[in-house]
């Protein structure tokens, strides 16, 4: 077997903690979702006009609205402080001890 991870496993890793992290601190809002419309958005997600992204991820939606720039680049996903994977990112990304 080789242990060489593939583009697309990896993505699909990285997908699977993400919605991991989500569920954890979004499981209300995440199962009112219905074909990907939020339902009863509490105030402080509303704020940031989240939606579920074509990878079922809470997103955020930024100024970019050009139909031809893939949704990737144009909203961000949506992490709680709290989320251990949130911290985690945060320290590796800023190297923060």
């Amino acid at each position: 077997m080789d242990s060489v991870l593939l583009a697309e496993e990896t993505q699909s890793a990285q997908t699977f903690l993400l919605h991991l992290s989500q569920r954890e601190v979004y499981f209300d809002l995440l199962d009112r979702a219905k074909d990907g419309v939020l339902r009863n958005i509490p105030s402080s997600v509303k704020k940031f006009d989240v939606s579920v992204g074509e990878d079922g991820l809470l997103r955020i939606q930024g100024r970019l609205r050009d139909p031809s720039i893939p949704q990737q680049p144009k909203s961000l996903i949506l992490l709680h402080l709290s989320s251990g994977l949130c911290r985690r990112l945060i320290d590796t990304l800023y190297n923060v001890d």
